[in-house]
């Protein structure tokens, strides 16, 4: 595990850099500000199953691997550049970091790593979620592992749920919804409704269920 400490003892090695340490170069000199509360606490632990990377509860991703020499670990550690995994979407788009493991190059979600290294792997039916609805906040502390359902209860309490007509590729129209759960009040079956609106009978159930319509 690497602290705060740890990184003060390492030299910034950038000749134009007049930081004193590697802490300095990335997050300013300590103590943080007055107003800044528990939850600052920064910490490092070592990536599992990732020699030579490590990551922060901040969700900042360090790494000892240089192109010059990619098998081998240099002294100082540096910062990852994460990227967008859809930069179409950058509103509701993950993080990406690349690893050298294994001599090959893999893709990793920067909240399943600050999971995994510091909550232990993900339980089976689960996924990583994001408390605050910020897809790229990846701050430990906003984030967990829970189910699917969550996921999708996150999305709609936040707001980022395309739902209905926000949905670009929504068939059906507010007017046509409310005709449906009429027509369906008053005796109507699902093939005959799918029938009606020319769209597949599952999505008329989830349209009568309010899960894509209101």
């Amino acid at each position: 595990m690497l602290y705060r400490d740890d990184l003060e003892r390492m030299t910034c090695r950038n000749p134009l850099c007049t930081h004193t340490s590697q802490w300095e170069h990335w997050h300013g000199t300590w103590p943080p500000a007055p107003a800044a509360n528990n939850l600052w606490m920064l910490t490092w632990h070592s990536i599992p199953g990732a020699p030579g990377y490590c990551v922060g509860t901040d969700g900042q991703v360090l790494s000892r691997r240089t192109k010059a020499y990619p098998h081998a670990l240099a002294d100082a550690w540096h910062p990852l550049k994460a990227i967008l995994r859809n930069r179409r979407q950058p509103d509701t788009s993950y993080l990406l970091v690349g690893l050298s493991i294994g001599g090959k190059l893999r893709q990793r979600y920067v909240h399943e790593l600050v999971l995994t290294t510091f909550h232990g792997p993900c339980p089976a039916g689960m996924e990583g979620r994001h408390l605050n609805g910020s897809c790229q906040d990846n701050h430990l502390y906003n984030l967990s592992w829970g189910t699917h359902k969550q996921n999708m209860e996150d999305q709609v309490a936040h707001g980022r749920s395309p739902r209905g007509h926000l949905n670009p590729s929504a068939l059906l129209t507010e007017a046509k919804v409310r005709e449906m759960r009429q027509l369906r009040a008053e005796g109507w079956q699902g093939k005959a409704l799918a029938a009606r609106y020319q769209v597949h009978i599952r999505n008329i159930w989830r349209a009568l269920k309010g899960d894509t319509w209101k």
